[in-house]
C-alpha cells in the first residue's frame, strides 16, 4: 500500500532458498544452507529466506525425537546466519523493524522525534562534508553524493510531516529512513 507523498523503500534483492534437508544430518544441512546463504548474499540479496526446519528436516514423529536437535534463539545456528547478516553493507532489517515497532507508537513520540532529529543531524553533517562519526555509515566523498544526502533529508522530513498530518503509521517513516540512509552510504 502506498500513500501520496510517502515513498516506498527502494527495491532490494530477495533470495528464497529452495532446499531439501536430509533427516538426521543437521550439520550437513546447516553447512549447505550457510553456503547457499553466502552465495545469495554475494549476489546482492538483502533478505534471505530458508525453508522451515531446514537444518533438521521435518519428519519427526514426536517432540522427544527432535528434542536433542532443538536450540535456543539466539543460539549456535542463528549465530552462524547472523554472521552473514552482520557483514559490511548489510542492513539488519530485523533490528530495524524491531526498533521501528518500538518507537513508532504514539506513546513513544519523544523517542520517535529524537530518532528523526538524530537522523537529520547525521545527514546535515554529510551535506556539510564533516568527518564521519565513528560507527556510522560512509561519509560523502564528492558533490554528486551531496545531492543524495539532501534528497534523503528532504524525503524523510516530508514523510514525517505527512505521517503526522494524516495520522499514518510512523513505522513506515522509520523503515524508509533506514533504507534511504543505507542506500545513500
Amino acid at each position: 500500500m502506498s500513500f501520496p507523498g510517502i515513498d516506498s523503500p527502494p527495491p532490494y534483492r530477495v533470495a528464497a532458498i529452495q532446499f531439501e534437508p536430509t533427516l538426521f544430518s543437521k550439520s550437513a544441512n546447516l553447512e549447505a544452507l550457510l553456503r547457499l546463504s553466502e552465495e545469495a548474499a554475494a549476489g546482492g540479496a538483502k533478505l534471505i529466506v530458508t525453508p522451515e526446519m531446514a537444518t533438521t528436516a521435518y519428519c519427526w514423529a514426536t517432540r522427544d525425537e527432535i528434542a536433542s536437535e532443538v536450540e535456543p534463539v539466539p543460539g549456535p545456528t542463528t549465530r552462524r546466519f547472523a554472521e552473514i547478516a552482520a557483514r559490511p553493507n548489510t542492513l539488519q532489517w530485523d533490528k530495524v523493524h524491531e526498533l521501528a515497532g518500538e518507537i513508532s507508537a504514539p506513546a513513544a513520540n519523544d523517542r520517535y522525534r529524537l530518532l528523526l532529529d538524530i537522523a537529520h543531524d547525521y545527514v546535515a553533517r554529510r551535506i556539510r562534508g564533516e568527518p564521519e562519526p565513528a560507527g556510522m555509515m560512509g561519509a560523502v566523498q564528492n558533490l554528486s553524493g551531496l545531492a543524495v544526502w539532501v534528497e534523503v533529508c528532504e524525503k524523510t522530513r516530508r514523510s514525517a510531516e505527512l505521517a503526522d498530518e494524516w495520522n499514518l503509521d510512523r513505522k513506515q517513516v522509520i523503515l524508509n529512513l533506514f533504507s534511504a540512509l543505507h542506500e545513500a552510504a
